[in-house]
């Protein structure tokens, strides 16, 4: 074992008589591996060490040093009594021993709180819930309430929280249009205009209040020659990530077409609906032209139905939708995201 001697002490009252053949009750924090010996050190049991006439440890007297131990932050928790056996200090002394200097004199280590604790002698923790004191100061157990797990890994605690909104991913459960509409409209979608000139993009922005993981979008085109592509997708809250797209689609197909994408789940926050055709004569299913007021009192604090900056390309919506120009009248195509 990686053993140092201790020595010294010279253990006094305050006024200055010297706790003569009195002792010293040491025990290690916990049990420990020696690396340096390949041995086990137990914590368990407690060791006592004499003190002379002075106050100075008697005899020759070795502990394991706290350096050589695993797992680390290893100290030793010291009690000292008189010699009739009443306790002599206040609180324990917290003791690391080094490996150098051999002999190492105790009576060199100033009192603190136990080694990583961050606490200066003396000083207390306080149990407190929402800042207010808990009515036990000796017991803090966290308990998880609904939805959330705790684990404590080491002594640190994680906090997870689960089941805060409802969770879609199993194909056919499930589906909303285009701008985060969870069921359909109230009024009988028409045929609408997807631009009103080649390669615009249209974008609504939208909020989504549940978690769903999108694996197909349909859409059907009614009216589109041969050569003409439409195509939709979902941006992030800034507009700087496409998230979810469809690629270009036929538009001279006027049948319902469906685009199966590797799988993307959208958890809730805010997002841009998007829209791009590469001709004005591209027409399918939509609202009908949403009128001025309420476009304009929804864009009145920022864009919330937009004209964006950077165009499409033969149905194909753009990596980014740059700035967005507030429009007060256009007609939002209503393709659907499901599972």
């Amino acid at each position: 074992m990686a053993l140092s001697q201790i020595e010294g002490g010279s253990f006094v009252n305050c006024e200055g008589q010297p706790l003569a053949s009195g002792y010293l009750i040491v025990q290690l924090s916990h049990d420990s591996y020696d690396s340096s010996t390949d041995v086990q050190v137990v914590a368990g049991l407690a060791r006592r060490i004499q003190l002379d006439n002075v106050g100075n440890i008697a005899g020759e007297v070795y502990l394991e040093a706290n350096s050589s131990l695993s797992p680390p932050n290893s100290y030793y928790v010291v009690n000292a009594f008189t010699s009739d056996g009443r306790t002599a200090w206040r609180s324990p002394q917290y003791w690391v021993i080094p490996t150098t200097p051999d002999p190492f004199n105790v009576g060199s280590l100033v009192p603190t709180n136990p080694p990583g604790s961050g606490l200066e002698f003396g000083e207390s923790i306080t149990l407190q819930t929402n800042g207010t004191n808990n009515a036990s100061q000796s017991l803090l157990n966290l308990t998880a309430g609904t939805n959330i797990t705790l684990t404590n890994t080491g002594g640190e605690v994680e906090i997870d929280a689960s089941g805060g909104s409802p969770t879609y991913s199993t194909a056919g459960e499930g589906y909303f249009y285009g701008p985060g509409m969870l069921f359909a409209p109230p009024n009988t979608m028409t045929d609408n205009d997807i631009v009103s000139s080649s390669n615009q993009v249209y974008a609504a922005q939208f909020i989504f209040l549940v978690t769903m993981t999108i694996r197909n979008i349909s859409y059907r085109f009614s009216s589109g020659s041969g050569g003409t592509h439409g195509g939709f997708g979902i941006y992030n809250a800034a507009g700087t990530s496409l998230l979810i797209t469809t690629g270009a689609m036929n538009a001279s197909v006027h049948t319902v077409q469906t685009v199966s994408i590797t799988p993307v789940t959208l958890s809730p926050g805010v997002y841009w609906f998007a829209q791009t055709a590469d001709d004005n004569g591209v027409k399918g299913a939509g609202f009908g032209i949403l009128s001025t007021d309420p476009m304009d009192i929804a864009n009145a604090v920022a864009p919330r139905f937009a004209l964006c900056s950077n165009a499409g390309s033969a149905g194909v919506l753009p990596a980014t939708l740059g700035t967005f120009s507030a429009q007060d009248s256009f007609e939002i195509a209503t393709p659907v995201f499901e599972p």
